[in-house]
This record gives structure tokens, sequence and C-alpha cells, in this order.
């Protein structure tokens, strides 16, 4: 009984130690197979960032903003002109005036002089500008904004 025993544990050790060939190149064919086919089949198009490419009719020019700037005693002297979408006839944009005033006064105020010091920070404030004054009008109508005149103090 003891021979048994002994001969027990041996199969079970050489059973455990390597895995059979046959598996181990299966494995890294199919590896090679999952490569391949990521590379070819997987190949997708780039992604772009789809933007709403709206093409500027009227620019509509705004008379001269001076505002307070946020946390300090410093002001702003900005003009701007709205370009707006081709479809917007200028009549909509003469009801829309009042509000979109509104608009650009609070989102001029509500900025620091750091917020306008730079290039990034003045682009920002395009975008927001677009955003906001859009949100007032109720439509898409402003596609881009433009500074004529800009000067902090």
């Amino acid at each position: 009984m003891s021979e048994e025993k002994k001969e027990k544990p041996e199969k079970a050790a050489k059973s455990g130690k390597k895995p059979p060939i046959k598996i181990i190149i299966g494995v890294v064919v199919l590896l090679v197979i999952m490569v391949v086919a990521k590379g070819v089949l997987g190949k997708s198009k780039p992604k772009v960032k789809k933007t709403v490419s709206h093409q500027v009719g009227i620019s509509l020019p705004m008379e001269e903003f001076l505002v307070n700037l946020t946390g300090g005693d410093h002001y702003l002297r900005a003009t701007i002109s709205l370009g707006m979408s081709k479809e917007v006839k200028e009549e909509e944009t003469k009801e829309k005036m009042a509000p979109m005033r509104d608009a650009i006064l609070t989102a001029l105020s509500s900025k620091t002089l750091k917020d306008l010091s730079s290039e990034e920070g003045r682009e920002k404030l395009k975008t927001d500008l677009v955003e906001k004054v859009n949100a007032a009008a109720g439509s898409d109508m402003v596609v881009k904004v433009y500074f004529t005149a800009f000067a902090t103090q």
C-alpha cells in the first residue's frame, strides 16, 4: 500500500506541472488571430467631433459694453458684433435685441480680470456668449462672436 500512495502524488505532480503543448499552441494561435482581426476589421473611422457649421449671414454690431468685472476695481470696455446665422432676418434680431444685450452684460460682468487676460479666456468668453445669447433669444441665431474693441483696466 505504501507504494500505491507514493505513485498517486507523483502522477498528480506530473500532470499539474505543464499543460499539454497543444493547448499552449492553440492559445497563442487564438491570440494572434484576435490581434490580426482587430487590426483588419477593427479599424474604425477617426472620430470627428461633430460641430454644427452654420454659415454666418449678417453681422450685427452692438453698442459698446462697459461693465465692472467681478472681484475687484476692474472694468471691461468691449464692442461686440454678433455673426448671425444665414437663416436669420434683420427684423428678428431687432425683436430680440434687449434679451441679447442683457445676456451679454450678465456674461461679461461675471468674469474676472484674470479670466480675460489670456487668449484662451477670451475665446472661452466668445463661446459662452454664443451659448447665452442663443438661450436668451430662444433660438440658435448667433453663430459667432467678434470683439471689435476690447480693453480692461
